[in-house]
């Protein structure tokens, strides 16, 4: 996808994840499979919400909130 579009395809997320920790390639793999709820292969806004309503199951939004900003880097 572009730059800034919202989305973010598996090569930009393990991309990303890796530059940090090299060892955490298979992980970052694993992790965008479960994100990325509807299959797309496009992790955006609409994957993390059903991701995190499957998973957050207080319903407080703080939780969904950071986390997403965290995964799009949004955060520091």
């Amino acid at each position: 996808m572009l730059p800034g579009d919202g989305s973010e395809t598996r090569n930009e997320y393990t991309m990303r994840i890796c530059g940090t920790d090299p060892d955490l390639y298979q992980l970052s793999n694993y992790l965008y499979d479960d994100y990325d709820v509807d299959g797309d292969h496009h992790l955006d806004k609409h994957d993390y919400e059903a991701f995190h309503l499957k998973m957050d199951s207080n319903g407080k939004p703080f939780t969904r909130i950071f986390t997403q900003n965290c995964v799009l880097g949004k955060l520091g």
